[in-house]
C-alpha cells in the first residue's frame, strides 16, 4: 500500500483563500481529482471554508493540443492514434476501458468498498473529522496512481496494418535493387562480413576459446583468430550458470531451462560439436541478426525514430536475400563448389568445408542446403515471433521473474 500523506487542514484553506490552483493543490498535497473534491467538501463542512472560496476560478489559457499522441500503458509517442501499440502491443482499448470502468462514481482503484471517505479519509467525518485533522492527527490522503495490472493482460495475435505491410514489403524490394548493382551490394556485404566475423567470435569465447575478429585484407571478407583453448574460461561460464541457477532458485521453470542450457551446452563443449557450432555460426549469426531486424520492422519494437523501421527491414531482407544468393550457387553450379572449396588460396578451408569433411563426414551439398533451408525460415520465424510476440513475452516474464510468488513487472515497456 502506497505511504498515506498527512494534509493539515488549515494549511489546505488557506492555500485554496490564497486563490491556488487546483492543479498546484494536487501536487502540493499528493491529491486526484476526486480526493481534491472530498478535501473542499470536509474543509466547508468543518468551517474552514466558504462556498465562495471554491468558486470556479479562470483557467489559465489551454495549451494547444500536442502533436503527439502517447500509448496509455507505455507512453511511446506516436504520430496518431493506433489501435494496438506498436512498441508495448497493447490493445488500447482495452485500456480505455479499464480506466473508464475504473473513473465510474463511488468506485476507487484498490478499493472494495463504495464509501470514497473511508478510503481516503482519515476516521471521523464533518466538523469532528476536521478538528482531528487540524490537531496532530490530520486526515490521511494516500495517493493512487494508475497501475495496470499485468495479470489482467490476455495476450493476443498481433497484425500488421496495411500501411507497416506495405513499409516492410517496400523495404524488401529495396534491399533486392541494391543487391543487384554492384557497388551497393558490395557496401552492404561489408556489413554481412562483420556480423559473420562476430558471430565465429562470440561462440568461440562461449566454449572457451579467446577470439578476435579482422578483416582479411589478403585474400577479402573476413577471418577470426582463435586461441587456445582455456580451462579457466571454461570454469568461469559454468560458475557464472551456477550462480545464475542459485539467483533463481525459487523460480522452478527458470532452473530447468538453465540446467537444460548447461547440460547442452556441455555435451557440446566436451564433445566436436562445439567446433561445428562455432563454424556454422558464422553464417548463423547472420541469419540471427537478419531474423531480429525483421523482426524489429515488423514489431516496431523498441524504435525511436519513424525510420528506424524501414532500415531494419532493408538490412534484415539484404542478409537473407545475400545468403539465399550464396547458398543457391553453391548447389546449383559445380565450379562455384570448387571456387569455394579452393577460397583464401588454398591455405584455409572455408567454414562449410571443414564442416562437411572434418567433422560430419559428408560432401559439401547437404551442409549447404541445411543453410538453404534455414535462410528460408529466417523471414517466416521472424514473422511468427512478430505475431505471437504477446504469448513469448508473458513466457519470457515468467522466467525473468526470480519468484514467481512476487510480481514481475512489465518488461515491454521502453
Amino acid at each position: 500500500m502506497p505511504e498515506s500523506k498527512k494534509i493539515s487542514a488549515r494549511e489546505a484553506a488557506s492555500d485554496i483563500k490564497s486563490r491556488m490552483s487546483d492543479a498546484d493543490l494536487m501536487a502540493k498535497f499528493g491529491l486526484t481529482p476526486k480526493t481534491l473534491g472530498i478535501l473542499k467538501q470536509k474543509l466547508i463542512d468543518g468551517g474552514y471554508l466558504s462556498r465562495t472560496d471554491i468558486e470556479p476560478r479562470p483557467r489559465p489559457p489551454t495549451a494547444p493540443p500536442p502533436k503527439q499522441w502517447k500509448c496509455p500503458y507505455c507512453g511511446m509517442p506516436h504520430t496518431h492514434e493506433v489501435a494496438e501499440c506498436p512498441n508495448c502491443g497493447v490493445i488500447v482499448s482495452k485500456i480505455k476501458a479499464r480506466e473508464d470502468q475504473e473513473s465510474v462514481p463511488g468506485q476507487f482503484p484498490g478499493s472494495s468498498t463504495e464509501e470514497p471517505a473511508k478510503d481516503y479519509l482519515a476516521a471521523g467525518a464533518g466538523t469532528a473529522g476536521l478538528a482531528a485533522t487540524a490537531s496532530a492527527e490530520p486526515a490521511e490522503y494516500p495517493e493512487h496512481p494508475y497501475q495496470p495490472e499485468e495479470e489482467a493482460f490476455v495476450p493476443e495475435p498481433r497484425h500488421l496494418d496495411g500501411r507497416e505491410a506495405a513499409l516492410v514489403l517496400g523495404a524488401a524490394a529495396l534491399a533486392l535493387i541494391l543487391m543487384a548493382f554492384p557497388f551497393t551490394g558490395w557496401i552492404l556485404s561489408v556489413f554481412v562480413i562483420l556480423i559473420h566475423e562476430m558471430g565465429h567470435t562470440i561462440f568461440g569465447w562461449l566454449f572457451g576459446y579467446p577470439s578476435l575478429p579482422a578483416f582479411d585484407v589478403v585474400w577479402g571478407g573476413g577471418l577470426t583468430l582463435h586461441i587456445d583453448r582455456s580451462s579457466l574460461l571454461i570454469a568461469a561460464i559454468y560458475v557464472m550458470l551456477g550462480l545464475l541457477i542459485y539467483s533463481y532458485r525459487k523460480n522452478t521453470a527458470t532452473v530447468v531451462f538453465l540446467l537444460l542450457v548447461g547440460a547442452l551446452h556441455a555435451v557440446l563443449n566436451f564433445t566436436k560439436g562445439h567446433s561445428v557450432v562455432i563454424l556454422f555460426m558464422g553464417h548463423g549469426t547472420e541469419l540471427a541478426i537478419a531474423g531480429l531486424f525483421i523482426y524489429r520492422a515488423l514489431s516496431g519494437r523498441a524504435i525511436l525514430h519513424s525510420a528506424e523501421r524501414p532500415l531494419y527491414a532493408l538490412l534484415g531482407f539484404f542478409v537473407v536475400f545475400f545468403d539465399l544468393a550464396f547458398a543457391f550457387k553453391l548447389l546449383s553450379s559445380h565450379a562455384q563448389r570448387i571456387e569455394y572449396s579452393q577460397a583464401k588460396g588454398g591455405d584455409i578451408e572455408m567454414d562449410f568445408v571443414q564442416i562437411a569433411a572434418d567433422y560430419i563426414h559428408v560432401g559439401l551439398k547437404p551442409i549447404v542446403t541445411f543453410f538453404f533451408i534455414c535462410c528460408v525460415l529466417t523471414p517466416i520465424l521472424a514473422y511468427l515471433a512478430f505475431r505471437y510476440e504477446q504469448y513469448i513475452h508473458s513466457v519470457i516474464v515468467r522466467l525473468w521473474v526470480r519468484d514467481p510468488k512476487e510480481p514481475a513487472g512489465h518488461l515491454g515497456r521502453g
